[in-house]
């Protein structure tokens, strides 16, 4: 490859961040509650075709672990599943315009959606009749009370509400702080139990963390 074709690159990809901060910008200042971007780098209203499932996490980075569990989602919902990036998120510091373009130029192989929904029930309100895709160390915290200050009964009001739009989840094991969680020991309360669907631990059972890379990369393997 010579300069000018290493050139071309250059420009390329300084557009592509370019346009990618654009829609994002839009979305932090309010303008929409969601953008999408496709795997070719296009910026749409909505994916086509619409998702049936979504898988929100804060790929940071993305890896082997979320592109795993979106084809095994994929298989068991028989329909497309996307990828759902929040840049406000309930348990961690937001994400600043420059930290989300680059996390959003990672190579998806699946629509990503942009939003700035902290909690599953605004991620519903913006995506209805999706089922979010989700670790159970996640799903632990979706029926924490402490994330639903305003609703008078916590999580259930909010269960509640993510049941009228149509919204449900898929849940993966996780082992976490030395314990496995699954769908099954998180405590979901009993009128709620049919929203979370465990997945099979043969189906898919993957432990790696963003973070696990995140320190391999600051500290690599001698050679």
């Amino acid at each position: 490859m010579d300069e000018r074709e290493d050139s071309d690159l250059d420009a390329r990809a300084d557009q592509r961040r370019a346009h990618s901060r654009r829609h994002i910008t839009g979305l932090l200042l309010g303008e929409t509650g969601v953008v999408w971007r496709s795997p070719r780098g296009d910026w749409n209203a909505q994916p086509a075709p619409a998702p049936r499932g979504v898988l929100s996490g804060s790929f940071n980075p993305l890896h082997y672990g979320h592109v795993e569990l979106r084809l095994i989602a994929q298989s068991i919902l028989q329909g497309a599943v996307a990828y759902e990036l929040p840049l406000v998120n309930a348990d961690k510091p937001p994400v600043d315009l420059e930290e989300a373009v680059i996390r959003v130029e990672q190579k998806f192989d699946a629509p990503l959606a942009v939003t700035t929904a902290p909690v599953f029930l605004q991620k519903a309100q913006l995506m209805p009749g999706v089922t979010f895709v989700v670790g159970a160390d996640t799903a632990a915290r979706i029926i924490d009370p402490r994330f639903y200050p305003d609703h008078p009964r916590g999580a259930a009001t909010a269960l509640s509400e993510l049941r009228n739009l149509g919204c449900r989840f898929l849940v993966a094991a996780r082992q976490h702080a030395g314990s496995l969680l699954t769908a099954e020991n998180i405590g979901v309360p009993a009128e709620s139990a049919d929203l979370f669907e465990p997945i099979p631990e043969d189906a898919f059972r993957v432990d790696v963390s963003s973070s696990h890379f995140r320190e391999q990369s600051r500290n690599p393997p001698p050679e």
